[in-house]
C-alpha cells in the first residue's frame, strides 16, 4: 500500500492507458487486494464509472480476471467495495452486451454445477464452500441490481427470489431464475414491500419477451410452491390476470396455460376493478390482437358457461 501511495503522488496518475484503463481498471483485472483498491478508490472515485477500451467497468475488470487467473475472483470483499461505493455499476454490460451477472456465471460457477442437476443436488451443493462463495457474490450483484445499494442484502427488505424475477432478463441469465427457485423457494410465498409475490411480478412484468424465457421463469416459480398462483396481489388480481394483461403479451403456451393449471379457479374470477371476466379482458387487449383472439378463445372454451352470466 505505501508503494500505491506513493505512486498516487505522480501527477496525472489518474489518466488512462491506451486501452483506456485507469489504475482501478489494472488493479481490478490484476485482482489486487482490497486496500489497494480502496487507495485507487479515494483518490478517483469517479474512475470506478469509467470504461475501458473494451466497454469495461473496473468491477466488470474485477470480475472477467477470474479468466486471467483461473481462481475464483473478486473475493466477495472486493464486490462489497465496489458496489457499495458506486452500486449503480451493477447495471453496466461490456461492449458485447454481457452483463456482470451472466459473466459472474460464465466465470465463477463451479464447474460441477450445472442447470442439468436434481433439485436435491442444487440444493445439497449449498452446503459446498465453494457454492457458497459464488452464491453471495450473486446475492450482491442482486442486491444493487434491485434495491440500488448492498446496505439491505442482510434485511427484510431483500428478498433474492423476488429479485431475480424482477429483473431485466439482459442481466440476469435463464440459469439464475432455476438457481434462485430452488435455493429460495420459502420466498415463493412471501410478500414484498408492495405486496406481490414473486410469481406475481413475474407474470406482470414487462421485461419478460419471447416464449420459451417466460414460460421458463413462471414454471421455475410454479414448481418452487404451486399454491402461489392462488395469491392475489394488493388490487385482488391473480397471477393468471396479471400475465393476460400484461402491456407485453403473453401467450397461452408461454405462460396462461401453466398458470391456469395451477390456480383452474381463477378463469371464473371477476377482475375487482372492472367486473369483467378474465375472458373479456383479453379480448380488449389491443397490444397483439392476435394474442388477445387467441386467448379469449381458448377462455371460453375452458369455460363455455362464462358467457351466459
Amino acid at each position: 500500500c505505501s508503494i500505491v501511495k506513493a505512486i498516487l503522488r505522480i501527477p496525472n496518475i489518474t489518466h488512462a492507458t491506451h486501452l483506456d484503463q485507469t489504475p482501478i481498471h489494472l488493479a481490478c483485472l490484476m485482482a489486487a487486494t482490497v486496500d489497494i483498491v480502496q487507495i485507487l478508490i479515494e483518490a478517483d472515485p469517479a474512475s470506478l464509472l469509467y470504461r475501458d477500451a473494451h466497454g469495461n467497468t473496473p468491477l466488470l475488470c474485477a470480475i472477467s480476471s477470474s479468466l486471467r487467473t483461473q481462481r475464483q475472483t473478486p473475493t466477495c470483499d472486493m464486490l462489497k467495495l465496489l458496489l457499495q461505493t458506486c452500486p449503480e455499476t451493477a447495471r453496466k454490460c461490456d461492449s458485447r452486451g454481457v452483463s456482470l451477472l451472466e459473466l459472474l456465471f460464465t466465470t465463477c460457477l463451479p464447474p460441477n454445477i450445472s442447470m442439468s442437476m436434481e433439485d436435491s443436488s442444487i440444493r445439497s451443493s449449498l452446503q459446498l464452500p465453494e457454492f457458497q462463495l459464488f452464491w453471495n457474490k450473486v446475492r450482491l450483484l442482486l442486491c444493487a441490481l434491485h434495491r440500488g445499494n448492498i446496505a439491505d442484502l442482510d434485511t427484510p427488505n431483500f428478498k433474492c427470489l423476488h429479485a431475480v424475477v424482477a429483473a431485466n432478463p439482459n442481466h440476469a441469465p435463464m440459469e439464475l431464475i432455476h438457481f434462485a427457485s430452488i435455493l429460495h423457494a420459502d420466498e415463493a410465498m412471501q410478500r414484498d414491500e408492495h405486496g406481490h409475490v414473486p410469481l406475481a411480478i413475474a407474470a406482470a412484468s414487462p421485461f419478460l419477451t419471447g416464449g420459451v424465457h417466460r414460460r421458463h421463469v413462471l414454471e421455475c416459480l410454479l414448481r418452487a410452491n404451486a399454491k402461489a398462483a392462488s395469491v392475489a396481489d394488493p388490487n385482488g388480481r391473480l397471477p393468471f390476470l396479471l400475465a393476460i394483461t400484461n402491456t407485453n403479451p403473453t401467450t397461452w403456451e408461454s405462460g396462461i396455460q401453466c398458470l391456469l393449471d395451477a390456480a383452474p379457479h381463477a378463469i371464473s374470477i371477476r377482475d375487482r376493478s372492472t367486473r369483467m371476466y378474465p375472458f373479456m379482458i383479453a379480448a380488449l387487449q389491443n397490444q397483439d390482437e392476435l394474442v388477445g383472439l387467441s386467448n379469449t378463445f381458448r377462455l371460453l372454451r375452458e369455460a363455455p358457461h362464462l358467457i351466459c352470466m
